[in-house]
C-alpha cells in the first residue's frame, strides 16, 4: 500500500513539474493574461489594473537555471528588485577582489 501511494506521489509530482516548466518562451516577459486573470479573481483589482501596475513597476519573469541543475525555475521580480540584486552581486565581486575568494567565502558563511 505504501508503495502504491509513493508511486502515485511520484507520478503527480512529475506531471506537476512538467507542467510548471516552460521553454524559454516566457523568459523576460511580463505576466501572461491568464496569470493576471487568476490573481485578479482572488483580489479586488481588475486584470487591467494589475497589468498597469506590473508595467509601471517593471515586473518581469525569467526562467533561471540554478547552479548544478538543468531544471529552470520561474523567477519574477520588479525592476527595483533586479537593481538591488545586481548591486549586491557587484559588491560581492568587489569584496572578493579586495580580500580574496577564501576570505569572502568565510564571511558569507558566518566565519
Amino acid at each position: 500500500m505504501k508503495a502504491l501511494i509513493l508511486g502515485a506521489l511520484v507520478v503527480v509530482t512529475s506531471i506537476a513539474g512538467c507542467s510548471s516548466t516552460n521553454n524559454d518562451e516566457s523568459s523576460g516577459k511580463q505576466m501572461t493574461t491568464t496569470e493576471l486573470d487568476k490573481i485578479a479573481s482572488n483580489s479586488s483589482f481588475t486584470s487591467k489594473q494589475l497589468r498597469d501596475a506590473a508595467k509601471e513597476l517593471g515586473y518581469r519573469c525569467d526562467l533561471v537555471a540554478k547552479t548544478g541543475s538543468h531544471m529552470k525555475k520561474k523567477l519574477c521580480s520588479t525592476q527595483q528588485q533586479r537593481d538591488v540584486m545586481e548591486a549586491a552581486a557587484r559588491q560581492r565581486i568587489r569584496d572578493m577582489e579586495k580580500t580574496g575568494i577564501t576570505a569572502a567565502n568565510q564571511h558569507s558563511n558566518g566565519g
